[in-house]
This record gives structure tokens, sequence and C-alpha cells, in this order.
């Protein structure tokens, strides 16, 4: 595992039959512990929703609102996955969730903002597997599937600074309503680009 982090590589794990994904940057540990303020703290949500937008637009699907609730799930669970050096799903029922960890043996994090953006993007970027020819979920595809997923209206998410192994890191946790990747349900919700 170690050897895929020093690669800078970004890898998805299998957890539980969920999808997990890992991104290795040069970053570091300053913030390791930090408690995100409530200001850098709505300013990174502000940007994941975005993001998620942003990439929604392509698709033709109608952007995704903030939900208070969903924001302070997604980051009670970054905190526990942060403060236990854990890197894995809740399962929390009638919730989607999109984890992103990115980890660094440097001691200088990059703005949440910055972190945000890097999130979203690794996960759209799995639509270079998704195969519109055979609609359906995929381990390789779940993440970006979750991101464009027409019929989710609602985006909370969180972010916690932390150790991972002996790597500093942010744990990046997205909760979406209604969740998607449903069986049967891929040619309505999942769109080509227009």
């Amino acid at each position: 595992m170690s050897s895929n982090f020093a690669k800078n590589r970004v890898k998805t794990w299998l957890t539980l039959g969920s999808l997990l994904a890992v991104t290795t940057v040069g970053l570091s540990t300053s913030e390791q512990t930090d408690v995100i303020a409530a200001d850098n703290l709505a300013a990174f949500q502000n940007a994941m929703v975005a993001r998620h937008n942003y990439w929604r637009a392509k698709h033709g699907v109608p952007p995704l609102k903030l939900d208070a609730k969903l924001n302070s799930d997604a980051q009670a669970w970054a905190n526990t996955l942060a403060s236990t050096q854990q890197f894995k799903h809740a399962g929390v029922a009638g919730q989607g969730e999109n984890l992103y960890l990115s980890a660094s043996t440097s001691t200088t994090l990059p703005a949440i903002t910055i972190e945000a953006n890097k999130a979203v993007d690794a996960w759209y970027n799995e639509i270079k597997d998704y195969k519109y020819s055979n609609p359906g979920f995929s381990m390789a595809t779940g993440h970006f599937t979750q991101v464009v997923w027409k019929s989710t209206t609602t985006l909370g998410c969180g972010i916690a600074s932390g150790k991972y192994q002996t790597y500093n890191g942010r744990y990046v946790v997205c909760r979406y309503t209604p969740p998607g990747n449903y069986t049967g349900q891929f040619p309505q919700n999942v769109l080509p680009l227009k």
C-alpha cells in the first residue's frame, strides 16, 4: 500500500463493497490536527457544491443544493475518520457517500478550497471508464455516477485533517440525497455530456 502513496497515483480501493478514492500529492502536516475554522469550512462546502454543479451542468442535470444536516453528517464522519486514522464508508441508510483522502509526507497542506476541486475532479474523472453503451454500476465509476446522478438533489460535505498510516492528509466526505447508483436507474440518471 505504501508504494502506491509514494508514486502519487489515484487509487480506488474496495472496502466492504464500497468505493473509496485515495489521491496522494506532495502535501503535508502543518494543519494535521487543526480543527477547520467555521468560515473555512463554509468556503470548502461552497466550493464542493460549485464543483459538483460545474460537472453536473455538462450533463444537463439540475444543480445540487447544500443541506445543513448532510453537511453536519459528513463533517462528523470526516472527523471520525481523521481521529481514528481509518478510511471507510459509514453506510448510512438513505444517503449516498463519496470519500477522498489526500496524503503526503510534507508538512504543508493546500487550501481546503483547492482540496475541494481536487476531490470532485478525482471522482468525476472516472467518466473515462463509464460505458454509456452498457449503463450500470461499476466499482471503477461509482464516484462519477454519484456526482452526476440526475435524481440527487442535495449535498453535504465535510473535511478533516489527520494522519493516515505514516502520512499527513485530509479526509473528505460528501453525502447525497436521494442517493444514486441504483440498479436499473442508470440510463435516466447518468446522462452523456451535452
